[in-house]
């Protein structure tokens, strides 16, 4: 979703009745290439197999790239985030549902 900053993107979520949870940590990789959009596609994607499984969306929080003689650098850092219906994390529906019928 290229252009849309994390607050613009929760208030839509929020709109549509879903939940944008912010996971804790985040993932710093570097990637190198000949160009510098290989470079930051390495990066990004080595970046983005780091987050855990549980989250299902991730911001890029940074981007820095570098040249020299032959090659490029790059090195992004990734935030864990979660779009969701319900609000509590890491609960699977049949948890949630006891848990909203006790209630």
């Amino acid at each position: 979703m290229k252009g849309i900053t994390a607050p613009v993107l929760d208030t839509m979520i929020c709109r549509a009745g879903w939940h944008f949870m912010w996971g804790h940590g985040s993932c710093v990789w570097v990637g190198f290439g000949m160009t510098q959009k290989n470079a930051a596609n390495r990066a990004l994607a080595r970046a983005l197999k780091e987050i855990a499984r549980r989250f299902n969306a991730a911001e890029l929080d940074s981007f820095v790239a570098a040249k020299y003689p032959g090659f490029h650098i790059a090195r992004v850092t990734v935030q864990p985030r979660h779009i969701q219906q319900h609000t509590l994390l890491d609960i699977p529906d049949e948890k949630h549902a006891q848990f909203a019928a006790a209630r």
